[in-house]
């Protein structure tokens, strides 16, 4: 520090000791040590600034350990997504589900849409154990009647063919892997009173159901996404 001092004071005048001493004292305030001897050496100014960069040294410290102790929480603690991910099955499944697609397979292993690409729907679920279900195409031609319980043929195989509905009660076993609805009634009358079993697959928002007898034959996969 002297030697700095002595490159900026062109007329090289030696230093007072008391003058030197202060500015030692003041650099310990920024971390370095003072030389033995100092404080003896040092006005009472300078023990005071030695103090207040104490001061300064002490609480730099706990802005630091505050720091890293939030970080630490930061990062230990489970985020929104963590916490929801352990929610248990039955209650990820609670909700409304909106109908995405189908696909059936016959027994020679072809496959195809029972619904041709042209049906809405949703399946919802509660938290007592009850599910409702409707899907319905969206090309069903209007009874020319304009009255539901007279129509031709046509008009009502086009409304049997194009409407699967159902409600009840469900289950789910221990492994997170399999669902049952026991259907009280259905739009389709082989139903009523049945048990369902399903293949199950939910992850985030989507959720996959398989069963190995579709209400138009051979096996089926449903994919439906939560309503938000």
């Amino acid at each position: 520090i002297m030697a700095i001092i002595r490159a900026k004071n062109e007329s090289a005048i030696p230093l007072d000791p008391h003058r030197t001493a202060l500015i030692v004292v003041d650099r310990r305030g920024a971390g370095e040590q003072v030389p033995d001897g100092a404080h003896d050496e040092a006005p009472a100014g300078a023990c005071r600034s030695n103090h207040q960069g104490r001061n300064i040294m002490n609480r730099l410290r706990t802005l630091t350990l505050t720091t890293m102790a939030l970080l630490f929480l930061g990062v230990a603690l489970p985020s929104g997504d963590a916490v929801g991910q352990q929610k248990t099955l039955k209650e990820q499944l609670v909700g409304t589900w909106t109908f995405v697609s189908a696909v059936n397979t016959r027994p020679d292993g072809t496959k195809f849409d029972p619904w041709g690409g042209k049906a809405v729907g949703l399946q919802m679920f509660d938290s007592t154990g009850h599910f409702s279900w409707q899907v319905i195409r969206t090309d069903i031609p209007k009874l020319a009647s304009n009255n539901r319980l007279q129509g031709t043929a046509d008009e009502f195989k086009a409304v049997a063919q194009g409407v699967l509905s159902a409600y009840g009660t469900y289950s789910l076993d221990d492994s997170g892997k399999m669902l049952t609805q026991h259907i009280e009634t259905s739009s389709f009358p082989n139903f009523n009173g049945a048990k369902r079993i399903w293949d199950i697959a939910l992850t985030g928002d989507e959720l996959t159901i398989a069963s190995q007898a579709g209400a138009a034959g051979g096996s089926n996969v449903l994919k439906w996404k939560r309503v938000k």
